[in-house]
């Protein structure tokens, strides 16, 4: 199943389903893209065609947060039933590639994020092969970037079949798209942000009950105070939008009782 949500696709298929694909392409010989979109993502590509049209090119895209769910409820007339947050789908793909004797590339993050990564990781799958790379500082540029021969050396090298990028949202987005047409032999590439900081420990997930109720913002605020403007746009910005929009389509009584409903089952489950 596929939603749109302001022009933004978002695949809703369960974990079993996305196992299967996963381990699908691990057996092919082409680069596969996957994105995970949040509330952050629709609101850059609502400004941003190219990375609309990016992101729409994505072998598979997720949903990363609770909120894209209560907004696909309130424009209707679908609902969203499944999502997967970046961080899980990598721990995932951590485990495929320790069960299918494949090789992980982990590139980008904070710094020390993606080596405390690969050690939380191989602490976890003994026998899962993982690199790390920096590639340097990476600049969005007209929406492109320039990837350093070093970087594409040191794949070449590797020769890994998954790739987890972590150089923040656009920007790890454009690096896959121009790798994917630099390097062969990767079967899988995924956009994964802040996913090696929160793997290796150093920044720190949500208490479970805030994580079920959709409520990991209020304390990526209180931890991460420098990305509050950016909280504050997936958190109070994307929400009036998705009001106005139910507004216009002089929905919005019908948007909220689409809504109440998955508020609830998202504070009784996962």
């Amino acid at each position: 199943m596929r939603h749109t949500l302001f022009g933004v696709q978002i695949h809703d298929y369960s974990r079993e389903e996305v196992l299967r694909k996963l381990r699908g392409w691990l057996g092919e010989n082409r680069p596969r893209i996957i994105v995970t979109p949040n509330a952050e993502f629709v609101l850059a590509a609502t400004k941003n065609p190219e990375f609309l049209e990016r992101l729409n090119r994505a072998d598979l895209a997720v949903a990363d947060s609770v909120s894209l769910r209560y907004a696909i409820a309130a424009l209707g007339p679908g609902l969203l039933i499944n999502r997967y947050p970046g961080v899980d789908l990598l721990l995932t793909l951590a485990k495929l590639a320790a069960d299918e004797q494949k090789n992980i590339m982990l590139i980008g993050g904070d710094p020390g994020a993606a080596e405390g990564a690969r050690k939380r990781l191989r602490d976890t799958h003994a026998n899962v092969s993982i690199s790390v790379h920096d590639p340097g500082k990476v600049v969005l540029n007209n929406h492109h970037v320039e990837i350093s021969q070093g970087t594409l050396d040191e794949i070449e090298r590797i020769k890994p079949d998954i790739i987890a990028v972590a150089l923040g949202q656009q920007k790890q987005e454009a690096f896959m798209e121009a790798l994917k047409h630099q390097t062969s032999g990767v079967k899988i590439m995924i956009g994964v942000g802040g996913a090696l900081d929160m793997i290796s420990g150093q920044r720190k997930r949500g208490p479970d009950w805030m994580q079920t109720a959709g409520l990991e913002w209020v304390w990526r605020a209180l931890i991460e105070p420098k990305r509050s403007n950016r909280i504050a746009s997936a958190s109070i910005i994307f929400p009036i939008m998705v009001a106005r929009e139910a507004a216009k389509e002089q929905d919005f009584i019908a948007a909220c009782k689409r809504v109440l409903p998955e508020v609830l089952k998202q504070l009784k489950s996962k």
